[in-house]
């Protein structure tokens, strides 16, 4: 996150505008035509967005920003200049300056037209063997409590908001707060009176700011990155405060394609409920020859009276263990909850898009012989892992060993375990040697109730377990 500046070092429009009102959490926030500024940007292979696209998108929704006008030549800055009042700032618009700042693409405190033309002609200077789209003229902003809104997307956590003052409380104290996305109204209001400057807020030798403005600001940045996974990073730095609103003085988003496992956090209660409880699982590679991974799997299930349909897939055989086997899954007559895959790895991406196809929503890949084996293994997972992003189906593994869920009677190790006590302990593990350890040599101390597996986590980690 790009250091705060302080509050006489930042601009905004000629036009102070604040809006209070907060959009509706029915529904995309965001509007089709500015989620493709977003979309394009992905498409065009860059990794983040001009401040004028980012305050594009924040107006947008709701969120006062500063504004901008562009222009594209000395005249037209003075033209603006005269609309818009003096003092301005003008800032470089370029795709290739990303720290306009320390690149030296800011000009401030400029007080009359000489300043402006002088400004104008030395940024052109600056960056003359960069693409230019034009220069930004900004009026500059009334003095207000700077603070600053972060987030980021945290391999393990996902997506994470940060809130905290701006100036030396950020870049020096560190006095800061955090919560996993999305947020409540109440995960907001404990935000800004976690950080030890709340007091600033409430008006301590002061006016108290609005802090039910800035509440609705931190949902409204929540809802935003939820819905619109491509966000990687996003920073309102400064951000200024105010009796009667806030304005957003710069803005930056990092853009690329979305992380697999983070459309789980859009999908809010739904979560993973139906991958825990199926009402149907097709097993692709279950067997009646004892000794095969295939056989334990589908055994287990049976020997421990899972209580939904079973759908044994194997095109050599008409049933297995007494049930009608399936030559592929799209043959399956029925919707099927959860597929168990046990084959070859290189048999893998052949049945993931089978199930994709069918409309599967949930695959466990207990198969190995991926990420974990070398160049090879990964160009095959990332195979597997553009076929999912594209029909969003969830995937748990691949070299795992499947969830047990004894409130649900479902056991889908691939190694055969005797009856289970129902319980009330979770475990996570990423190898089902160690689960399967833990589940022994524990018995007589712990009942499990679920127990998962997650292998190499292409896509469903522990986070999402969790």
């Amino acid at each position: 996150m790009e250091k705060a500046l302080s509050g006489s070092q930042q601009a905004t429009s000629g036009t102070f505008v604040t809006r209070k009102e907060s959009p509706s959490t029915q529904g995309k926030l965001l509007k089709d035509e500015l989620a493709e500024i977003i979309h394009q940007a992905v498409r065009d292979n860059r990794s983040y967005l001009m401040e004028h696209e980012s305050k594009e998108i924040l107006e947008g929704i709701g969120i006062a920003t500063t504004g901008y006008l562009i222009a594209r030549s000395e005249d037209e800055a003075l033209a603006i200049c005269d609309k818009i009042g003096f003092p301005v700032v003008m800032k470089i618009v370029s795709p290739d300056v990303v720290h306009k700042t320390d690149a030296g693409g800011v000009k401030l405190h400029l007080m009359n037209a000489e300043d402006v033309s002088k400004a104008y002609r030395d940024i052109l200077e600056t960056f003359k063997y960069q693409h230019i789209e034009g220069v930004a003229v900004q009026r500059m902003a009334k003095a207000g409590i700077e603070a600053i809104i972060g987030v980021t997307r945290d391999p393990s956590f996902g997506p994470l908001i940060m809130f905290g003052l701006g100036g030396v409380f950020v870049e020096v104290l560190r006095d800061v707060s955090f919560r996993i996305l999305p947020i409540t109204e109440k995960d907001a209001a404990e935000m800004i009176q976690d950080i030890r400057g709340s007091d600033i807020l409430k008006g301590y030798r002061g006016e108290a700011v609005d802090l039910a403005s800035l509440q609705q600001l931190l949902l409204k940045i929540s809802q935003l990155v939820i819905e619109n996974p491509e966000i990687q990073e996003l920073d309102l730095n400064p951000l200024f405060l105010y009796p009667d609103g806030y304005v957003t003085v710069d803005a930056r988003m990092f853009v690329s394609e979305p992380v697999l496992h983070d459309h789980l956090t859009a999908a809010g209660a739904e979560s993973l409920r139906d991958f825990f409880y199926p009402q149907s699982i097709a097993v692709i590679g279950a067997s009646d020859v004892a000794g095969k991974l295939g056989y334990n799997v589908f055994h287990n299930l049976i020997s421990h009276h899972y209580p939904g349909k079973l759908y044994p897939i194997n095109p050599g055989k008409a049933s297995v263990m007494g049930v009608r086997a399936y030559k592929s899954i799209r043959d399956v007559e029925d919707p099927v909850d959860l597929a168990i895959v046990i084959v070859p790895a290189k048999a893998v991406e052949a049945a993931i898009a089978d199930c994709c196809a069918k409309g599967v929503r949930f695959v466990v890949v207990e198969a190995a012989g991926f990420a974990e084996t070398g160049q090879e293994g990964r160009e095959a997972q990332a195979r597997i892992a553009s076929i999912i992003r594209k029909h969003g189906c969830r995937v748990l593994g691949p070299n795992c060993s499947g969830v047990i869920n004894t409130h649900h009677n479902m056991v889908q190790s691939i190694g055969l375990l005797s009856d289970l006590k129902k319980g009330n302990v979770g475990m996570v593990a990423q190898a089902g040697v160690y689960a399967a350890g833990i589940l022994t040599g524990l018995s007589n101390v712990l009942d499990f109730g679920i127990v998962a597996t997650i292998g190499n986590k292409m896509d469903i980690n522990e986070t999402d377990i969790l």
